[in-house]
């Protein structure tokens, strides 16, 4: 994962909000492996998921309902659902 430079190689004066933005564009994004990956800067959602179950002294990941066929993770196409905007 590539980091973005903020700074403008050292000059934080003339930092504007497009140069900022321009900068934290990221194409792939996994929360430091926290998720599965997805595509943030192409609004790229991920396929992938597994179950994480609370149990009273830890989090626990469960196998058997993630049913995995990708390392950790379920992944399908199948797994993104379709969100209709709200209209007014």
């Amino acid at each position: 994962m590539r980091k973005a430079d903020f700074s403008r190689r050292g000059r934080t004066d003339d930092l504007t909000r497009d140069c900022l933005l321009e900068k934290a564009k990221v194409s792939t994004w996994t929360g430091g492996g926290l998720h599965a990956e997805t595509g943030p800067a192409d609004s790229k959602m991920s396929q992938c998921f597994l179950f994480i179950r609370v149990d009273p002294k830890a989090f626990v990941y469960d196998k058997k309902m993630t049913d995995p066929n990708e390392e950790l993770y379920n992944c399908d196409p199948k797994n993104v659902g379709k969100v209709k905007p709200v209209e007014d």
